[in-house]
């Protein structure tokens, strides 16, 4: 059987595609749209949704891929600090600033904390 002129399709009209699809889902997305769409759903004042925000975000990132491939800086400073605070526990404060390289001396805790972050 072939296709018939009589046959008027899909009663309902639904939209087979997402309401935030778009012929140009292959364009770049600009940082500057992701912070606008986050904020007017912050603000309640429509935006993509909280969905459409996080596909934006990571098209803007290049991707789950690269956001992926990037945030291992992120996990590694995060292991850092881990094994900062274990070393602390096991071998006290002023032990661990000296084999982390931490210059405390005569310094300021906002200064230490810095440099904590530089690590």
């Amino acid at each position: 059987m072939g296709t018939s002129s009589s046959y008027g399709g899909n009663k309902d009209k639904k939209n087979l595609l997402p309401d935030d699809y778009s012929e140009n889902s292959n364009q770049p997305v600009s940082w500057q749209s992701v912070k606008t769409g986050l904020s007017k759903y912050i603000n309640g004042n429509g935006g993509n949704g909280i969905k459409g925000t996080a596909r934006q975000y990571v098209k803007a990132a290049g991707g789950s891929a690269a956001l992926a491939a990037r945030s291992t800086n992120g996990i590694n400073g995060a292991v850092n600090i881990g094994n900062m605070f274990s070393s602390i526990r096991e071998n006290g404060v002023i032990e661990t600033f000296e084999r982390f390289g931490i210059e405390y001396a005569g310094k300021s805790v906002e200064e230490i904390c810095s440099s904590l972050i530089k690590m």
